[in-house]
This record gives structure tokens, sequence and C-alpha cells, in this order.
């Protein structure tokens, strides 16, 4: 396991998403500190599934294809072979999906998220 330097950010990514000819995410980048944990909360239809498959590599699987650079504490993910991320998925990345109960117009329910997108 890599010690991350306290600067090196955990994740790191640019990454650009299509389906077909379609491009759906462009350029999207981020990154996340070692412990931070991350929530995408958007509308539907937004990307937030398309941006966490394409993270994980997983878009191929959903008939889309993902470009881009994708920095797990510092290695390249986008040339590893399938096997080698079947390897990391779950051990030091993963993605947990919230089904609702019902279905909510202004977040993901817990009240912070709400406000949030009012503007609070």
């Amino acid at each position: 396991m890599n010690k991350l330097a306290a600067s090196e950010p955990a994740l790191e990514f640019r990454i650009s998403a299509r389906y077909g000819s379609r491009l759906v995410l462009d350029e999207v980048s981020g990154q996340l500190a070692p412990g931070e944990i991350c929530a995408l909360v958007g509308l539907s239809g937004s990307g937030k599934s398309t941006l966490a498959l394409a993270l994980l590599r997983l878009l191929v699987y959903r008939g889309g294809e993902t470009t881009g650079s994708i920095r797990l504490a510092g290695r390249e993910l986008m040339d590893l072979p399938e096997r080698t991320m079947r390897e990391l998925r779950g051990g030091r990345s993963a993605i947990f999906r919230r089904v609702p109960r019902r279905r909510s117009t202004n977040g993901c329910g817990c009240g912070r998220c709400s406000r949030v997108m009012e503007g609070a």
C-alpha cells in the first residue's frame, strides 16, 4: 500500500466520457485528499452515475467510453488491465448507491443538502 505524502491527493482525475458520438462529460476534473469522503448529489440525468462508473472504469459495460487520466494514490488507472482494476475495486475504491424510498426534489433528504440546494 502506498503511503501518500500530505500534499498528494488520494484521487485526482480529468476525464471525458461519451456514449457513441454523444459527449456527456467534457474534461471533468477533481481530486480528493486522503481520508476525504465525497458524495455526488444532483438532479436526475446530471451525470452522477456516469462520473462514478467512469472513475471506476466500468462505463464500458454500459456502452460508454472514458478518456483522460484517473490517478489513485499517484497510480494511473487508465492504462491498467481489467484484471488489476477488479482487484482495486472494492479494496481501494468503491461506489455506494442510495436507493431512495421516495422521490425527493430537494436533495438527498438529510436536511443539509436541502438547505444547500435552496441556497441557505
